[in-house]
Formats: structure tokens, sequence, C-alpha cells
């Protein structure tokens, strides 16, 4: 290992360790448990298209908040104070609204499409598919 990395040593204590341990083995816990409901790929990527409102307005929310998402949400909470909040309810009010609506999610639904570039593919065809995948993919790298 090089000298200067070794030089900036770590803060990370066997504590730190512990609990990046237990995320770890809660999160392959909990892929090994509901592996016995996933049948089918319908299954595993659009939750066998049978949520309810609810809990797909969580799912849409927590695919959304990506770590700078989070990261910028704390920063501007922390020097705009409780001014930032405005941030965080208007991607809730738009959230309930998409999610409520299902002006979004219906056509998809009656699609029969599973992912966003799939939709562009039948509506504008396969390179605009290909575009819009590799931008989304750019999209949640970044984020």
């Amino acid at each position: 290992m090089p000298e200067a990395i070794k030089q900036l040593g770590s803060n990370f204590t066997p504590w730190d360790w512990a609990i990046v341990a237990v995320y770890l083995a809660g999160t392959v816990a909990i892929g090994l448990y509901v592996n016995r409901y996933i049948r089918s790929m319908d299954d595993y990527v659009v939750a066998g298209r049978s949520l309810k409102s609810f809990l797909a307005i969580a799912t849409m929310v927590g695919t959304e908040l990506g770590l700078v998402t989070v990261m910028y949400a704390a920063q501007m909470g922390f020097t705009g104070g409780f001014a930032a909040f405005h941030i965080g309810l208007a991607a809730g009010v738009v959230a309930l609204i998409v999610g409520l609506t299902g002006f979004i999610v219906v056509p998809l639904r009656s699609m029969g499409v599973m992912t966003i570039p799939e939709y562009y593919e039948r509506r504008f065809g396969r390179g605009v598919r290909i575009l819009g995948g590799l931008l989304l993919a750019v999209a949640g790298i970044l984020n």
C-alpha cells in the first residue's frame, strides 16, 4: 500500500465494521428470504404488477432518492436551516400526485412494459431505447 494512503489512516473502528457486516448480512438474508416469491422476471422487476398505491409510491420515492440527493438535502438543511425543507416537501407532493393519479403508471402498465427504455422502444424505436437506457444508467450512477 502506498505510504500516502497509510498516512491518511482510517477512522473506522471495529464497531463501524460490525455495522457494515450486519447491514450486508441483513441484505443477503432478506434477499434469500424473498427469493421464494420470485417466479418470473415480472415478479422481480415490477413486483408482479400487484403493488398497491402507497407501496408503489414508497418504492418510487426510494428509487429516486440516491445518495447524492440525500447528501444534498442534508447539506441544504445544514446551511439553509428549515428553509431547505421545501425541496423534500415538493418532491413528496410530486410523488404523491404521480402515484395516486396514475397518469404515468396506467399507460405503462397497459402497454405491459417493465422499464422506461422499453417504453421508449415501443413508442420511438430501438435507437431511442438504447440512448435512453444509456442516459438513465449514467444518471443512476451519478445519483
